[in-house]
């Protein structure tokens, strides 16, 4: 796997981007009808310490999806959660979400135009 920046690989060993005070990470985590099933892991730090919110609900299209695209989803859906679908992800990272809205749009810009993961 090669990464470009800003992908790094974290602590927990993952592809990770990271946004003010939030570690994002993405991993593979099986198929499910011809859809790749992706975990991700947000660490967000504040004064208080650290939260860590993760779940395995991201799904590619039919036939399979790689890493790169998955960020690009995930990043997509953070965007949609911060502008208010509600149940996208634990309201505990909702008001992180509206603080970094841009960031996160951007993010899923430059994943959807370039290859920042290649496998």
């Amino acid at each position: 796997m090669r990464l470009k920046n800003p992908v790094f690989i974290t602590s927990r060993l993952l592809p990770g981007i990271q946004i003010d005070n939030a570690i994002i990470q993405l991993e593979y985590d099986g198929t499910d009808d011809g859809r790749t099933v992706y975990k991700y892991t947000i660490d967000l730090k504040d004064e208080e310490g650290e939260t860590t919110f993760s779940g395995n609900d991201l799904k590619s299209g039919r036939g399979g999806g790689s890493l790169n695209e998955g960020f690009s989803s995930l990043f997509s859906f953070l965007g949609a959660f911060a502008e208010g679908s509600p149940n996208l992800f634990p309201e505990g990272l909702k008001e992180w979400a509206i603080q970094h809205i841009n960031e996160i749009v951007m993010t899923e810009m430059e994943f959807d135009e370039n290859i920042l993961i290649e496998e």
